[in-house]
């Protein structure tokens, strides 16, 4: 494998390196004129095969100093780190403005078009429906200068504007001008289905959404031929997060593993898409089925398994395993080994196997079969065969020991739920690191979370009461999710209007 930990280039859209850039050096500065607040670092790895986190599009404050950390890691594993210090040019000690440094609105953070510069005076932005007040954050580059807010508060009409004028007594007033539109969004929430690709929700005004996931079961096993034995069921979760207009989310919606309906002595039954492991049929009648796939929300698309794009992931309804039938009296093991189903946090217990055996099985926060994909009993001639893992945050582990039996349930995972565990963006495929803390490295993070695993109990840090999931069209409760998973997305616009 190659050590290669370069970049053959390094640029910025505004602003010089210094020194100019080369291969061999980490440490640059780069100075920007005094109206320049955003930038965007671009560079190309040396060798392709490496990974670069660090480069993208930063904002940085008057009188702010912004070290940034461009980590390349070479597909052996070896880290290099550029290091860049910006700085905004500052006025002279007698030169004055009315300008503003600084013109963002609260939740509404990056939506004025254009994109705020201090030499662009009006500006446009649409809002939900339910939008009441506009707080406005203007901040000035000289001390001297006033600012006075007008039309930001008990908005009513469907369009305005609000007017911001700065005023310095050694310069003319500067006035911006921010035009309002308000945007109807259905309140109905928007169902997905399994399509097997990613599916992508494009935020149509930025609001608080609540995000719902349910992760597929796994496949049923059979014996002689007729299914007995059930996969795991899916797990479910919840919460509210506050999306940007025109910051997609994606959206992956795992497939029920598949089951065993013929005798097939030593083949593969494959697993539901997006991490569901396949199942191994042995060299008996006792036939194993594939684990079921995670459903999860990412901020990058690509190929399920591409890791930087399970790395990005900010929600995670765990996969129930695939069922084994192991001739055992067709028990019930979706009741007698829970963590067949898609989990919650973590499982740390029994799963069955031939003859009323049991093996020992942790699947957790930061261990499982792997990161984001269940695994396979790897002896396709044993006598007897496994049921594949679940996917999950960490996918259900197979088991390897020869005796047969049911997959594990992945884990599941919530952006800021209390007991999750987050990994680290600096993070490569071959040496996962995680945080100790829920909330993902984006920053982007779930308030009310409920997480409720495929045997219906509710998790806050550890498991707790049984209350079963609620169905996809919230009538109803279920135990866990049978089938294909699904996702519902639905706008949260409660009126906001506390005025007389």
């Amino acid at each position: 494998t190659s050590s290669d930990n370069y970049l053959s280039s390094l640029e910025s859209s505004y602003g010089t390196l210094n020194p100019s850039f080369d291969p061999t050096v980490e440490e640059y500065t780069l100075t920007l004129d005094k109206y320049t607040s955003t930038f965007t670092l671009t560079g190309i790895l040396s060798d392709e095969k490496a990974s670069v986190t660090g480069l993208g599009k930063y904002k940085i404050d008057y009188n702010e100093t912004k070290n940034i950390d461009i980590v390349v890691t070479s597909e052996s594993g070896q880290i290099r780190t550029y290091t860049v210090t910006v700085n905004r040019e500052s006025f002279g000690e007698n030169e004055h403005t009315s300008k503003l440094s600084k013109l963002e609105i609260e939740n509404y953070t990056n939506d004025l078009e254009p994109e705020f510069n201090p030499l662009v005076n009006e500006y446009n932005i649409e809002i939900p429906i339910n939008e009441i007040d506009l707080n406005i954050n203007a901040e000035t580059f000289d001390s001297e200068a006033e600012v006075v807010v007008t039309g930001n508060k008990y908005i009513q009409n469907d369009t305005g504007a609000v007017i911001i004028t700065v005023t310095e007594p050694h310069v003319e007033d500067t006035i911006y001008i921010i035009n309002y539109t308000k945007v109807e969004v259905s309140r109905e929430g928007i169902l997905y289905d399994y399509t097997g690709d990613y599916q992508m929700f494009n935020p149509p005004v930025s609001s608080e959404y609540k995000i719902e996931l349910w992760g597929a079961s796994g496949g049923t096993g059979s014996y002689a031929g007729i299914l007995s034995e059930q996969g795991g069921l899916g797990a479910y979760t919840s919460g509210n997060i506050k999306l940007q207009k025109n910051k997609p989310i994606y959206i992956y919606i795992g497939g029920q593993g598949e089951s065993s309906t013929s005798i097939s002595n030593h083949s593969y039954i494959a697993g539901g898409y997006n991490g569901g492991a396949s199942g191994v049929s042995g060299g008996t009648d006792d036939q194993a089925a594939g684990g079921g796939g995670s459903t999860d929300i990412r901020l990058i698309p690509g190929e399920w398994n591409n890791f930087e794009s399970l790395k990005s992931r900010i929600m995670v309804a765990a996969g129930g395993g695939g069922g084994h039938s192991y001739n055992t009296g067709n028990l019930d093991t979706r009741i007698n080994y829970p963590g067949i189903n898609g989990n919650g946090l973590y499982f740390d217990g029994s799963i069955g196997q031939w003859q009323g055996t049991t093996r020992n099985t942790l699947i957790s926060q930061t261990t499982g079969a792997f990161f984001g994909i269940g695994s396979s009993y790897d002896n396709l001639e044993g006598v007897h065969g496994a049921g594949g893992g679940g996917s999950g945050y960490y996918g259900g582990t197979a088991n390897t020991n020869g005796q047969g039996g049911p997959g594990a349930g992945g884990t599941s995972y919530i952006s800021g739920h209390n007991g999750c565990d987050a990994v680290s963006e600096s993070s490569t495929e071959s040496n996962i690191i995680h945080t100790g803390e829920s909330i993902h490295y984006s920053g982007l993070s779930f308030t009310n979370t409920t997480m409720i695993d495929g045997s219906g109990y509710n998790w806050t840090t550890e498991k707790g009461e049984l209350i079963n999931q609620p169905t996809i069209d919230g009538e109803e409760t279920q135990v866990g999710n049978t089938g294909n998973g699904y996702a519902k997305i639905t706008p949260i616009l409660l009126s906001k209007d506390n005025y007389l």
